[in-house]
Parts: structure tokens; C-alpha cells; sequence
């Protein structure tokens, strides 16, 4: 299967931009309130998309249109090979505007490459990354970096907790830190609100058969919850992009407690849980 691999996504990366699954909704009010809301973003939008929603724009939900993405023959090889087991693991994005109520935005996608088989913490896997912009008309509205890790399930999952995590020490701030109970109904709504039904955010029978403790957050809530803290604090700032490393899991039945510092005009969000460091942010503003 490597090698077959290999080659697939060679060829795939050889194409550079393709268009990608159009997006099935323009942007629309409704998507953006249940978005904010389930984050607990309080900020007044107007008739501009948060930033942070871009990839939310062409998540296909429960539609098998993502099926023909330029990165879907990697991962149904992967599949094949028994890397049934997804989780993210790095997001970047850079923003040129933001996206306004009523566009339509179409997708572009490229494969950057595909890296394994490698031992991690949840088994043997391959780092897959692609690219995707978002574009209104012709003018690029915003790019994005996203790798994921395909792995195989471990034999034996893990026991669940036997009992509820004890609060991390909060790491030194430069403001308030915002901390987040990870209840199941945040967990599960956050993933719904961002259009991602990948299982393992919402099922805990299957979470726990592909190696984790419970259900988890997903990548695109982190990266609004990122957002949300980034502009708490700097209320006046235009987001320029954001870049995400995440760590251990965001268990639900924890908390996630945010923290930043300055360096010049970046900000270095910190998020931890009770298992460690959840995500490490690079935030840059205009």
C-alpha cells in the first residue's frame, strides 16, 4: 500500500490547484449565529463572516460531496489500509478580507503531501496536508493549511477516566485567561455548528474503539475559540491569520483555560487541559 500511496499522492500534488467541492451555502446569517453562539462568541459581526469561519463555509456535513476532493483518493487508500483513525493536528490560516453576507464563495484545493508511516502516541499513521483557499469571484478571500493524521486504531482502546480530571495550573497570561468547561453539549454542538460530523466528536463508543479517552473538541472549534480570546482582548484588531499546533486532546468533562502573551503585533495563545497542551496559536493582526 505504500508504495501506492506514495505515487497517488505525487501525481495528486503534481496538479497544484483544483477546484474543490463548491460550497452548498452562501453566507448567510443563520450558519454565523449558530456558529457564535455555540462558541460563545459574543462579538457583533454586521454583515461580515468571523475569520475563523472559513473552512466552515465548504464543510460538506453529512453530504458525500467531500468525496470528490482532490485529497479523497489519499484517504480512501488510507482507509483501505486500516488508518480508519482521524485527528488533526495543525490549521493555518491567512485572511485577505473577510467574507460578507450573501457571497458565494468557491474552493480551490491542493495536496501538499502525505508523510509515514510514522509511531505516534495514538499508533502507527501518515500526516496528510492539504491546502484550500476561498474565493469570491476572483479575489482570494482566505487560504488555509490543514494536516491531519491517519492512523490505525489501537487493538485495545483505552479505559475511560475513572475520575474527573483535576485543574492544569494556569500558565502566566498577559490578560485574563478564559477558561472553557469542555461540557459534552459544548463538545458536540461546537462540531455541528462547525459543520463537522466526524464521529469521533460526537459518538463515545466509536471515540473510545479508534484510542481515545472520551469525545473530543475539534480543530475548527479550537481554531474560532482562538479567535474569540484573540479579539476579547484586542476588540479593534483586524485579524490577519491564525496558525494552530495541537497537542493532547480536549476531553469532554474538562475545561479548557486560555492564555496569551504580546510579541509585538503576534499573540501567542497557550491552551491547556488537564492532560497538558491542548493547542500552542500564533495570532497576527493588521
Amino acid at each position: 500500500m505504500h508504495e501506492e500511496l506514495v505515487r497517488t499522492a505525487e501525481r495528486l500534488a503534481a496538479l497544484g490547484e483544483q477546484p474543490a467541492p463548491e460550497p452548498p451555502d452562501a453566507v448567510n446569517a443563520a450558519m454565523i449565529r449558530n456558529w457564535t453562539q455555540a462558541l460563545g462568541d459574543t462579538r457583533d459581526w454586521g454583515d461580515e463572516a468571523p475569520p475563523a469561519m472559513a473552512q466552515v463555509w465548504s464543510m460538506q456535513g453529512l453530504s458525500d460531496a467531500a468525496k470528490d476532493s482532490p485529497a479523497a483518493e489519499v484517504l480512501r487508500l488510507l482507509d483501505a489500509g486500516g488508518y480508519t483513525g482521524v485527528l488533526g493536528t495543525n490549521c493555518e490560516h491567512a485572511y485577505d478580507r473577510p467574507a460578507r453576507l450573501g457571497e458565494r464563495l468557491r474552493a480551490t484545493m491542493r495536496l501538499g503531501d502525505v508523510v509515514g508511516p510514522k509511531r505516534t502516541a495514538m499508533g502507527e499513521g501518515y500526516f496528510v496536508t492539504w491546502y484550500e483557499s476561498w474565493y469570491a469571484g476572483d479575489e482570494r478571500v482566505a487560504e488555509m493549511l490543514f494536516r491531519i493524521l491517519k492512523f490505525r486504531p489501537a487493538a485495545s482502546p483505552p479505559s475511560p477516566p475513572a475520575k474527573t480530571p483535576a485543574a492544569a495550573p494556569v500558565p502566566a497570561s498577559d490578560w485574563p485567561p478564559l477558561t472553557i468547561p469542555l461540557t459534552p453539549t459544548f463538545v458536540i454542538s461546537t462540531a455541528i455548528a462547525t459543520r463537522d460530523f466526524t464521529p469521533v466528536h460526537h459518538d463515545v463508543a466509536l471515540a473510545r474503539a479508534q484510542g481515545s479517552q472520551d469525545i473530543f473538541l475539534n480543530i475548527l472549534t479550537t481554531m474560532g475559540l482562538i479567535q474569540r480570546y484573540a479579539l476579547e482582548a484586542r476588540p479593534d484588531a483586524v485579524l490577519a491569520g491564525i496558525k494552530i499546533r495541537l497537542g493532547v486532546p480536549a476531553y469532554a468533562g474538562d475545561a479548557l483555560t486560555l492564555t496569551a502573551t504580546r510579541d509585538g503585533d503576534a499573540l501567542e495563545v497557550l491552551g491547556t487541559v488537564s492532560l497538558g497542551t491542548h493547542v500552542k496559536a500564533a495570532v497576527t493582526f493588521r
